[in-house]
């Protein structure tokens, strides 16, 4: 009957289709529907239906669809949606993305069912302690849960699309991460029992080869990265305090509607599956925002653990607003969908930049309370003065200011200055030496090297660590009552001739248009000579 019709269709559907024949049986209507020229390959059925063109029918488990199964090779649409479980063999959504198709997995484009199903039950276990007290009927329960259907769409879908842009963040820059992936599957691999081959992620041979190539990790391999890394970072909260801090007191209690707050709040309290909650959503959000690979990097190059790295994030979180910034740029991005992943970059960069200094320079244990009380005030007078983004949303050139907004803080608060005033000398300073172009200009020149990369983090943090000590002493041995510019003018002519050689190295570098780990690091070692011979009030040697 299929093929009937088909015979007698109008020339659209054969050009639609892509085909010449005026007859086909029903299996080849599946293969040519599968294989047609659209915008979008929609799969919402039961069954496996593409393969890689190096398996197997029988690698793709699914016998009853082996007639009709096609190879991801084959394949003519721009993008694939997952409705369905199988749809795809791994390895067939790898070649398929390799090959150009957007694509990520279906269980990530199937999220939202197993995330409804989650909220469900924990709603149900918030909402049992009232009804088995009486104070609430089965019937005034699923009232209940009926008037949060919509609250609970409105979150599942968000956490959705959130996740996803992780991915699409994650591979906008996979090339230029693929070192940061390559050593957070080693350690997976190794400490959380992921099998690369079960995975599907590419062995070190395929890594190099791609390296070479200057390609990265695919979206589904991404996908595959992004969940393992949530319940690794879930299983390690939960085996810590983290879930106990009061600083996730609030991720617990909006996890709920506020229908089911003021309801039933004992109930919600005294969740069972309190912890668990906090620590997937704390694991979810953190992935979310700084994607796969940042966590383990900084456990690596400071000797972090994931919960100390996870209390950072949330002081940073607080301080830096870093919900009201990412919601600012995904609305500039929703409002502008051709626009480029760089706002969202940018906040990702504060947040690794800033998280890495208070691992670096706060005491340990952190308190979470403390840090943020210490810390809110004067970072946000910084970011009212220097915002992020301008009022067109294009990111201004504060970014490295901001980034370093922990450290003017801190200067602010031992020598009792104004945060402003600590910020106008480290823009005098940094923009006479023109040491802000090399930071910017070292930070993008990207490695897929990892101890070049571990080195050139290292050389980062020590280039903002001496600029940082040596606003410090100039506003230490200016007289109180000099303003900035005349403190910082003092400062400069006792340092002429060591001024003028870092700015003349700078400005080679520029001029040359290269910013690398050696320039850097001679930069560094002129910048430390600088530091060095700079004394305080008292003549004592700086420290």
């Amino acid at each position: 009957m299929v093929c009937r019709q088909l015979s007698c269709a109008a020339p659209e559907i054969r050009t639609l289709l892509d085909i010449d024949a005026d007859r086909l049986t029903p299996v080849e209507v599946i293969k040519v529907i599968l294989r047609a020229p659209v915008d979008l390959l929609w799969n919402g059925g039961i069954g496996t239906y593409v393969k890689a063109s190096t398996e197997t029918h029988s690698q793709a488990a699914d016998p009853a669809n082996d007639a009709v199964r096609v190879n991801a090779d084959e394949l003519r649409c721009r993008v694939v949606g997952e409705g369905g479980n199988l749809g795809f063999t791994q390895r067939a959504r790898v070649e398929y993305a390799l090959n150009g198709g957007r694509i990520n997995a279906d269980f990530i484009d199937n999220a939202a069912g197993v995330a409804t199903s989650d909220r469900e039950v924990n709603l149900k276990i918030a909402l049992e302690p009232a009804v088995t007290a009486g104070d609430l009927s089965l019937a005034e329960r699923n009232c209940l849960l009926a008037e949060c259907a919509d609250w609970t769409a409105d979150s599942v879908l968000a956490d959705c699309a959130n996740q996803t842009l992780a991915i699409s963040l994650a591979e906008s820059r996979a090339p230029a991460l693929m070192n940061r992936h390559e050593r957070l599957v080693g350690n997976l691999e190794q400490h959380h029992g992921l099998d690369r081959d079960s995975a599907v992620l590419p062995a070190r041979k395929e890594l190099a080869a791609r390296t070479e190539t200057g390609r990265g990790l695919t979206r589904p391999e991404i996908a595959m990265l992004l969940a393992h890394s949530k319940n690794a970072v879930r299983d390690e909260l939960l085996a810590s305090d983290v879930p106990d801090s009061c600083v996730f007191a609030g991720v617990f209690t909006n996890y709920f509607p506020d229908l089911v707050r003021r309801r039933c709040p004992e109930g919600v309290s005294r969740h069972r599956l309190a912890r668990e909650i906090i620590a997937t959503e704390v694991a979810d959000r953190l992935i979310n925002h700084v994607g796969p690979g940042l966590i383990h990097q900084l456990e690596e190059r400071l000797g972090m653990d994931t919960p100390r790295v996870a209390t950072a994030y949330a002081i940073v979180r607080a301080v830096l607003r870093v919900d009201e910034l990412w919601h600012h740029a995904t609305s500039l991005r929703n409002a502008r969908p051709n626009a480029n992943s760089r706002h969202l970059q940018v906040i990702q960069g504060l947040i690794e930049k800033t998280a890495s200094w208070i691992l670096r320079n706060r005491p340990h244990p952190l308190d979470p309370r403390a840090e943020i009380a210490r810390y809110a005030e004067p970072v946000g007078r910084l970011l009212d003065a220097y915002p992020v983004f301008d009022p067109d949303g294009a990111p201004t050139p504060h970014l490295l200011l901001l980034g370093e907004s922990l450290g003017l803080a801190e200067i602010s608060a031992e020598r009792g200055l104004p945060v402003g005033r600590v910020a106008e000398a480290y823009l005098d300073v940094a923009r006479d030496i023109d040491i802000l172009w090399a930071l910017d200009a070292f930070e993008r020149n990207s490695t897929t090297d990892y101890w070049e990369s571990m080195a050139a983090a290292a050389v980062c943090d020590e280039l903002a660590d001496k600029l940082n000590r040596l606003i410090n002493m100039i506003l230490t041995q200016s007289d109180s009552t000099a303003s900035v510019a005349e403190a910082v003018s003092q400062w400069r002519e006792r340092h002429r001739r060591a001024l003028s050689r870092l700015r003349r190295m700078v400005a080679e570098s520029r001029t040359d248009g290269v910013m690398d780990l050696a320039h850097a690091c001679t930069i560094n070692a002129e910048l430390g000579r600088i530091v060095a011979t700079t004394v305080d009030s008292a003549g004592r040697p700086a420290t």
